[in-house]
């Protein structure tokens, strides 16, 4: 991790963000819409916009409005910053700014991976995680594994959606905020696979979480919206081997996976670029009637039905059956939650009734007690009575 400590880095860092503004205002990015539909069904619209460029590029823009030394927007702060490192250098040399309140420590990451983020690259899109509040749970709740910290201070995180993009020792996490009908960037991580507290971040990211894959992408402009690009796809080969990365964060960070459309979708195109093998169209019928109905498919009885079964296919239908067993499991886990559930509310009934019938029995036998007393108090009674009348009589 690089930070920026003295004039020199922070003129280093100032000159690759204006590399990153060039293209960013050069693409036009604030002009594009990304229609991104995924495996689970779901499809969103992904838009940048100005305002949001800095906090992705590691500049608090809003820190540095607040001294009073800098006005306008956050675009155009951001723009002044780096256009005049030396003016803001002797504002940190007089007292006035210090660079760690206003630079982000993962400024220099950020800022090499920010052109990624804004392409959209779908062979290095690793998963794009649907994040609910509701399904949160923090990583004190993980069975820690040997040697491994986790801090319990975590709060859920304020995003709708967080695309993560692999680059090769590190995941880039993108996050996204409904705003409207669409969905902006609204922060970057990087998570360094061999730092135990960004891998606690990303395990409180998907734990319990559903996640899925891309299933292709439009580009539109939209000052006319309309496509400028044609559909971007992932190949069959390297879709199924995403399908396989999912089942590793499945079972690595107790997430869920949701890509029975995804599946239905590469059946389709599979059957579209195979057209000369005529059992193929049944095939994909077969295969499709299964995930529909979200049921596991027994490849043996595909193979004995049908002469010819690509590996693709059996690929496709491995990593569905595999998909499958997080929620299976999870319905196992529901089930025997409800049960054990109605089990502690008649066993807390019962300890209830037992409560109730120990203070009856307490207050039979005080009455019981209290009756014995009386008995014996009237006895006494009626002797002093007798003896009394006698001594009346005589």
């Amino acid at each position: 991790m690089k930070l920026v400590t003295n004039l020199s880095t922070f003129e280093e860092l100032a000159e690759k963000i204006k590399k990153c503004i060039s293209f960013y205002e050069r693409k036009q990015m604030s002009k594009i819409i990304y229609n991104l539909h995924m495996d689970n069904g779901e499809d969103i619209s992904i838009s940048f916009v100005d305002n949001n460029i800095a906090h992705l590029l590691g500049i608090d823009t809003e820190y540095l409005k607040s001294t009073g030394y800098f006005k306008g927007s956050s675009y155009n702060i951001l723009k002044e910053v780096i256009d005049n490192p030396y003016r803001v250098s002797k504002m940190v040399r007089d007292g006035h700014l210090n660079y760690k309140s206003f630079i982000s420590d993962y400024a220099f990451d950020k800022t090499e991976n920010f052109q990624l983020l804004c392409s959209f690259d779908l062979s290095k899109l690793e998963f794009i995680c649907s994040y609910s509040k509701d399904r949160f749970i923090t990583a004190n709740s993980r069975k820690n594994t040997e040697n491994a910290v986790y801090s319990t201070d975590i709060i859920p995180l304020e995003g709708d959606y967080y695309i993560a993009f692999n680059t090769k020792d590190k995941l880039v996490i993108l996050g996204l905020k409904k705003n409207g009908r669409r969905y902006y960037p609204m922060t970057n991580r990087i998570i360094n696979f061999d730092n135990n507290e960004e891998m606690d971040f990303l395990y409180n990211l998907l734990a319990n979480q559903n996640i899925t894959a891309p299933t292709y992408i439009n580009k539109y402009d939209s000052r006319r919206y309309y496509n400028i690009g044609k559909k971007f796809y992932i190949y069959t080969k390297e879709k199924i081997e995403k399908l396989r990365r999912l089942s590793f964060y499945r079972e690595e960070y107790g997430c869920s996976v949701d890509v029975a459309s995804g599946y239905l979708f590469t059946c389709q195109r599979l059957n579209n670029n195979y057209r000369n093998n005529e059992e193929l169209p049944s095939i994909s019928k077969d295969i499709s009637s299964f995930m529909e109905r979200r049921l596991p498919i027994d490849i043996s009885y595909f193979e004995s039905k049908y002469q010819s079964v690509s590996k693709d296919i059996i690929s496709i239908i491995e990593s569905y059956n595999a998909s499958l067993t997080k929620s299976i499991e999870e319905a196992k886990d529901e089930h025997t939650k409800k049960i054990e559930e109605e089990r502690d509310a008649l066993h807390s009934l019962n300890e209830k009734h037992l409560k109730e019938l120990e203070e009856l029995r307490r207050e039979v036998l005080a009455y019981k007690k209290k009756n014995e007393d009386l008995s014996i108090e009237n006895q006494g009674l009626k002797e002093v009575h007798a003896k009394v009348r006698e001594l009346l009589q005589g």
